[in-house]
């Protein structure tokens, strides 16, 4: 019961520091400017704060002192962040880490965070003085597949038939 008392009253404190980070973070990186995608962006890492944050609350209620607790919570939490897709491509994952990598709520924040920001980019503008470096990808859905993101895993297209709260469905195949 402490733990969830715990997770209730830590919610009002997630969603303000959540915001300033975000809102700290998100113009300064360039990130797409509408109202939606922001909010969409929130929305994401809302969700992944609060996972992070009861999953520490649960490895502390779990021991018995502070420092096996924080001993604890690196190697809990570090094969989520390397299965995660920042540091490995999703599809280049080894079958026999699938258990981890569908675990892994920061490989679904990556993915729909991913989505949100390429999925409707059209065209990448590149200079070509940009210290001899060559334009490879033109839109966004090249970015998407470098890393392995397919649109229907996030659940986060905004062009889609289909419904779901504030996310949409997209099956594969349609437009």
């Amino acid at each position: 019961s402490y733990l969830a008392a715990t997770i209730l009253m830590n919610i009002p404190k997630i969603i303000v520091l959540v915001l300033v980070q975000l809102l700290l973070s998100y113009f300064l990186t360039g990130l797409a400017i509408s109202t939606e995608c922001f909010l969409t962006a929130y929305l994401i890492c809302l969700s992944t704060g609060w996972v992070a944050s009861n999953l520490g609350l649960f490895a502390g209620s779990m021991t018995s002192s502070v420092p096996v607790a924080n001993a604890l919570t690196a190697p809990l939490i570090m094969p989520f962040f390397l299965f995660g897709g920042l540091y490995q491509n999703d599809n280049s994952t080894p079958y026999w880490f699938y258990p981890v990598k569908y675990l892994s709520w920061i490989r679904y924040s990556w993915n729909a965070l991913m989505v949100n920001e390429f999925a409707d980019m059209k065209v990448i503008e590149c200079n070509d003085d940009t210290a001899g470096f060559d334009c490879i990808y033109t839109d966004g859905r090249q970015i998407l597949a470098i890393y392995g993101i397919r649109e229907v895993t996030t659940m986060l297209r905004r062009d889609s038939r289909w419904e779901l709260g504030w996310f949409k469905l997209k099956a594969e195949g349609t437009t």
